[in-house]
């Protein structure tokens, strides 16, 4: 599954994955691996953030997940934000891929003037973080899931 609204869309049409370098640090959260607790998934790097709440914080494990699944990628990088969080979703959903290729995870980034965030959840019916109208956001968004082949090998 791939959707966006149609400010992603414009904005992915005149990106560029080819003229940014990659920042260590994100690929290091992306290729960190994946430790489950209580039936939810988080990449190792991120826990650390999530060592004040616990799942009974939340409605629901995607909210979990998404809470502690979550890089600012302006905290890494000072340019290019659009196209770093694009390729930390290519690395996180192929690391995905090759840990458990049986579960769908989901990647969500969303992107305005200030910087883009990433977040990551398993895909699960009747669970959702966004609306299903993502034309309603201010900022542009994309969802892609580790079953787009053709996303994960693009960039």
């Amino acid at each position: 599954m791939l959707l966006e609204n149609q400010k992603m869309f414009a904005l992915r049409a005149k990106s560029s994955a080819d003229s940014i370098k990659r920042n260590n640090e994100m690929y290091e959260i992306a290729k960190s691996g994946f430790e489950t607790i209580g039936g939810c998934y988080f990449l190792k790097k991120l826990l650390p953030y999530g060592a004040n709440v616990s799942q009974r914080d939340f409605i629901d494990k995607t909210g979990y997940e998404c809470f502690i699944n979550s890089v600012n990628v302006d905290d890494y990088v000072g340019n290019s934000y659009l196209e770093h969080g694009l390729e930390l979703v290519r690395n996180a959903l192929s690391a995905w891929r090759e840990f458990n290729n049986q579960e769908v995870f989901v990647a969500i980034i969303s992107y305005d003037d200030i910087g883009a965030k990433v977040r990551f959840h398993l895909d699960r019916m009747n669970e959702n973080w966004l609306s299903d109208d993502l034309e309603s956001y201010d900022e542009a968004i994309l969802i892609v899931d580790s079953s787009e082949l053709g996303f994960l090998r693009s960039g």
